[in-house]
């Protein structure tokens, strides 16, 4: 099984006057599965926010839905090289952006 990774999560926005600002420059523990496959939730929300006034860290109570209508969700997902001739773990959803690497 994989360890745990620190990684830095930064949340940006935008502040009255439309300028940019820092809301949110925290770490967060990546914990691998039994399985070695990391599903890291790392931002939620229900609408774009028109300022930083309006934003609100979900990290901690991030729904379990994996795609959020009309809003936005941010996972990492990390999963282990596939060995030679073991089939792949690919699954479709309805809304999926992911980079593959290993062997």
């Amino acid at each position: 099984m994989s360890t745990p990774r620190n990684i830095r999560r930064v949340v940006t926005g935008h502040d009255a006057a439309g300028k940019s600002v820092h809301v949110v420059d925290d770490h967060v523990d990546l914990k691998p599965m039994p399985s070695g496959v990391v599903l890291q939730p790392m931002h939620e929300a229900d609408h774009l926010a028109d300022n930083s006034s309006t934003f609100v860290d979900r990290i901690d109570s991030i729904s379990k839905h994996l795609v959020n209508p009309g809003g936005t969700k941010l996972f990492i997902t990390e999963s282990p090289p596939t060995p030679p001739g073991a089939p792949l773990m690919w699954h479709r959803t309805d809304s999926c952006v992911s980079r593959h690497s290993g062997s």
